[in-house]
């Protein structure tokens, strides 16, 4: 496995690794990306570029597999070949079959990255005949019989979150591959990659640059925009410039997206920006949030007599919020008049509101030559919902309003909706903000604190016998549930959630008599009081000696069943 950062070029490492695969006798590189055109667009264009220079003198090709001729001549088989392919059954079979008739014949070297190997590839159901049986779902099962077809092929995984993967069995002795990583290698991060570090954990210290990154949504704010449907009796969408207590952040994100961005033009830095509003995954919701931005933002552009002491009251308070962030990074902050001029011009421009989700063609809303979202305006809104995660890269993206908050937040998934993640220059941290509620956000400091963790002990070599994860969450009403991936992809694996009060108790034994089991009490009690006072509640390391000593004593109480002393006897 490749580890990475959410974008912090995670693909320029595995485009690293297939050059020097080529390099050392490898002819073919399937590339398997997350079931999403614009994913595989914006591979098949990366990995254009990059060979750009042995596509034009005819070494390497590189293909989209749905759009693949149906047979290669001998001489396109003797090229260096690099395949890309959606985790989708269509895709899949075709790569299957394309190895399977023309392409090994036991002769040629085979690289498959699996990125984003957490999602899609991964996956079990229940075989409906049976109450215990699992099968591997079909994008799984077809990722497994590709593997299954290239013996001495280099399977490697790529992601961020890679939580599921450590978490799978190990499938010896079956038909299944194994799909947990035997190693991981850790993709380093540039001095100027900005992660979950800088906008959950530094941000909380008082000296941190990142602390104004933060601004806390209102649950009920939070419930308003979530909905499918307007209650109007709660908020009516003509009315959300008058309504001061109403959508605040809302409205207060988007005022200090296009003033931060006019701040810095006058500092000299004219770019293009981005700004997400990410809510459920409701189409309906999207679209209820699209309309209520473009009235907002065709009030404040029409700057009507009756919206003029609003206007400049919300140009005012993000003119003074905006102050403290880009000071601090050295730039100047121009008269207020000359922002309030700018502001008004940017918006008689046009700020291009943007719905993202399952029901259109992304593909439209991608750059040709990059792949990524294409900015066709200063002032880019992109509204959406899980089309918005890994794999989208969102330029310039100084702006979120992050308010999905569901019940059991999954870890991957959290992470993955991190588009502002990334190399990123002091312009853009001078004017990025983070809208969400205080529960969403200290639930995303916990769960950085937990991808933290994980990372240091790789770091520093403490998973030499494999990763094993033993967590304990405190129940606190400030954050939500947090799992580590959706159930499913982990339904096979000896994995246990408990309840705070609930217990796993062992089993194959029965309690001696009372009055031994006094004894041992009483010894018990001597080593532990030799170690710590009665009242002390802390934990405490101890030498294994004593730790033998106290199970040696312990287990003095217990009388086995006889199939559980056999199985202690033959270890």
């Amino acid at each position: 496995m490749l580890l990475g950062k959410i974008q912090s070029g995670k693909t320029r490492a595995f485009t690293g690794l297939m050059a020097l695969a080529f390099d050392n006798g490898f002819d073919y590189v399937f590339i398997l990306t997350k079931n999403s055109k614009a994913l595989v667009e914006q591979t098949y264009k990366r990995m254009r570029k990059e060979f750009r220079l042995f596509i034009e003198r005819d070494e390497v090709d590189v293909s989209d597999i749905m759009k693949l001729q149906d047979e290669l001549t001998p001489y396109e088989l003797e090229k260096k070949l690099i395949i890309v392919a959606k985790k989708q059954k269509d895709n899949l079979d075709r790569i299957g079959n394309l190895i399977k008739d023309s392409m090994i014949h036991g002769t040629k070297n085979c690289l498959i990255i699996d990125d984003e190997a957490d999602t899609t590839g991964i996956g079990y159901e229940k075989v409906k005949e049976t109450a215990d049986e699992f099968n591997l779902r079909t994008v799984a099962s077809e990722v497994n019989r590709i593997r299954g077809n290239l013996d001495g092929c280099i399977f490697v995984q790529v992601t961020a979150t890679p939580y599921a993967l450590y978490l799978q069995p190990e499938f010896d002795g079956s038909d299944i591959k194994p799909i947990k990583p035997r190693k991981t290698v850790l993709v380093p991060s540039g001095e100027a990659y900005i992660g979950g570090e800088y906008y959950f954990l530094e941000s909380n210290k008082e000296d941190s640059p990142g602390r104004f990154i933060f601004e806390e949504v209102s649950d009920e704010e939070q419930e308003i925009i979530s909905a499918k449907t307007t209650d109007r009796r709660r908020f009516k969408e003509e009315e959300i410039l008058i309504r001061e207590d109403r959508l605040t952040k809302f409205k207060r994100g988007m005022v200090n997206f296009i003033m931060g961005g006019c701040v810095l033009a006058r500092n000299g830095a004219k770019k293009k920006y981005a700004y997400v509003i990410h809510a459920a995954v409701s189409q309906q919701t999207h679209d209820r949030i699209a309309e209520i931005t473009r009235i907002f933002i065709e009030q404040f552009k029409d700057n009507s007599p009756e919206h003029q002491n609003v206007i400049k009251t919300l140009l005012l308070e993000s003119y003074q919020d905006m102050e403290k962030s880009i000071t601090e990074f050295g730039f100047t902050m121009p008269d207020f008049g000359q922002v309030e001029k700018d502001v008004h011009l940017a918006l008689q421009q046009g700020v291009k509101i943007s719905v993202i989700n399952a029901k259109d063609d992304i593909n439209k809303y991608l750059n040709e030559d990059t792949g990524e979202l294409r900015l066709r305006t200063p002032f880019s809104i992109f509204v959406g919902g899980q089309v918005l995660d890994r794999g989208i890269t969102i330029p310039n993206m100084v702006g979120f309003y992050y308010v999905r908050n569901p019940i059991t937040m999954q870890q991957d998934t959290v992470m993955q909706h991190s588009r502002m993640f990334g190399y990123r220059d002091k312009e853009l941290l001078a004017i990025t903000r983070f809208y969400t509620t205080r529960k969403i956000y200290e639930s995303m400091v916990k769960i950085t604190e937990i991808d933290v963790a994980l990372r240091d002990d790789f770091e520093n070599g403490r998973f030499e016998d494999g990763v094993y994860f033993i967590e304990r969450k405190g129940d606190t009403p400030t954050t939500a549930k947090i799992v580590p991936c959706s159930p499913s992809k982990i339904s096979v694996s000896n994995v246990v959630y408990l309840k705070p009060s609930s217990r796993i108790l062992p089993i194959g034994f029965l309690p001696k008599a009372k009055a031994i089991s006094d004894s041992v009490v009483r010894k018990v009690n001597k080593i532990i009081d030799d170690i710590m006072p009665r009242g002390y509640k802390n934990a405490e390391l101890i030498d294994i000696h004593i730790a033998e000593k106290l199970i040696e004593e312990v287990f003095n109480c217990l009388s086995m069943d006889e199939v559980t002393n056999r199985f202690i006897s033959a270890d």
